[in-house]
């Protein structure tokens, strides 16, 4: 069984451990031959949302809901939904079940697949997206659970907590010298237990997908992964010494041999360890910032040197850091290179906090949601996603003016507080 800290903060972890610890004593006592206990997830809601992920498109976001109270089973009891954006609504008969304590959520090249991960079970789930983008599937689904993602998981253990993809590929030679194009998704895969990171590649496509993967002990409390260029990652941790630079070995069949560092980056701050909570990238990739929650802080690191020739004989080293709010979770560049702010959401105090990039200069706080976490920023429409963890709610906000938010729609408030899909 993992760990099961979540999006929540600390506080909660005790009483989750508990529910959890209740759950499987159910279970294996009701013995294998009986249905599960509990309740399905509910698909017609957004509960405990965590990753939410944007397609290309602009219209539809794929949201997870963690069932982080267990208030369903904790086998079946996450959800990952579709909003359209548009109305304001969740896509009727698009949602899909999975396991609980859902995290991360990422969209390969092209949005044909995203990617998500369960904490109960300790799987990365996949899906297949449609072409508009509207409906999400797994190849596998039986006619009798077709609203089921259980059968689409690649389990890894050690409590996986973030992830990123990118595409990439290799040349296989095949008798008489002609080549053949592999390509894959390559997933960093950062894990809270073990100190463990892992890279997967998946081949292929529908029912015919195929996974390989390596894990190795880098990070202590590995938590966050950031891509960096190529098939290079950061993954920062929640018991950390120092920021990792890392890149899988991949064979010419598109199969994951071995990890290594390519960097390793201190921080020399007054603490034996740090809590990484979150990674972000100027658009340039000169910078690299990172959120801390010991203390609570903001800190920034000069990167730009890898950019030339690998960064051979460089050191990235840390530049700044200013105290931040309570319990930062999520960091994120908003608007250009130039007049570009850093964007986080502030936990405890309900707020998004923007910050200067360059002075790490607190700018505004802005009061949000209800234990607001994620957020996805839209570049072509000039807006703000943020998910709200308590109260389930999605704010859109107008950020044309990169420093001057401004809420345009609240998404599944309550009826006393706004209509869905309304503004404000």
């Amino acid at each position: 069984m993992c760990s099961v800290r979540g999006g929540g903060g600390e506080e909660v972890e005790v009483g989750l451990r508990r529910l959890v610890f209740l759950t499987v004593l159910l279970v294996f006592f009701g013995g294998c031959a009986v249905e599960l206990v509990g309740d399905k997830g509910d698909l017609s809601q957004l509960e405990y949302p965590t990753g939410v992920a944007l397609h290309p498109n602009g219209r539809f976001l794929y949201v997870v809901g963690s069932n982080f109270d267990l208030k369903y089973r904790v086998t079946d009891g996450g959800v990952v939904s579709v909003v359209d954006l548009e109305s304001g609504k969740l896509v009727e008969g698009a949602a899909k079940r999975m396991g609980s304590f859902g995290t991360s959520i990422v969209l390969a090249e092209g949005a044909r697949r995203g990617y998500t991960l369960t904490r109960n079970d300790d799987c990365v789930v996949w899906f297949e997206i449609s072409q508009e983008g509207s409906e999400i599937s797994c190849p596998l689904a039986t006619e009798k659970d077709p609203d089921s993602l259980l059968k689409c998981r690649y389990c890894i253990d050690d409590d996986p907590t973030d992830l990123k993809v990118v595409r990439s590929y290799r040349e296989l030679e095949l008798e008489g010298g002609e080549k053949q194009r592999v390509e894959f998704d390559l997933l960093m895969v950062a894990h809270l237990v073990a100190s463990k990171v892992s890279a997967i590649t998946v081949r292929g496509e529908g029912k015919d997908v195929e996974f390989s993967s390596a894990a190795a002990s880098l990070v202590y409390g590995a938590s966050e992964v950031q891509w960096q260029s190529g098939e290079n990652f950061f993954v920062t941790g929640r018991s950390a010494t120092n920021l990792a630079l890392l890149s899988p070995a991949i064979n010419a069949s598109g199969e994951v041999l071995g990890l290594q560092v390519k960097r390793r980056v201190g921080v020399p701050l007054a603490f034996s360890s740090f809590q990484g909570r979150g990674l972000a990238f100027s658009p340039n990739k000169t910078f690299l910032y990172m959120l801390n929650q010991l203390p609570n802080s903001i800190l920034a690191f000069d990167v730009s040197a890898l950019l030339v020739d690998g960064g051979d004989g460089f050191e990235p080293r840390m530049v700044g850091m200013e105290l931040m709010q309570r319990e930062p979770m999520k960091l994120l560049w908003v608007g250009a290179e130039q007049g570009g702010v850093l964007y986080l959401t502030s936990f405890k105090d309900d707020a998004l906090v923007l910050v200067d990039p360059q002075s790490l200069a607190i700018i505004k706080q802005v009061p949000v949601g209800d234990g607001p976490y994620e957020l996805v920023y839209d570049s072509q429409a000039k807006r703000l996603i943020i998910s709200h963890f308590r109260s389930a709610e999605l704010w859109i906000m107008d950020v044309s003016d990169a420093e001057n938010p401004v809420l345009s729609k609240r998404l599944f408030a309550a009826e006393s507080e706004s209509q869905n899909g309304t503004e404000e």
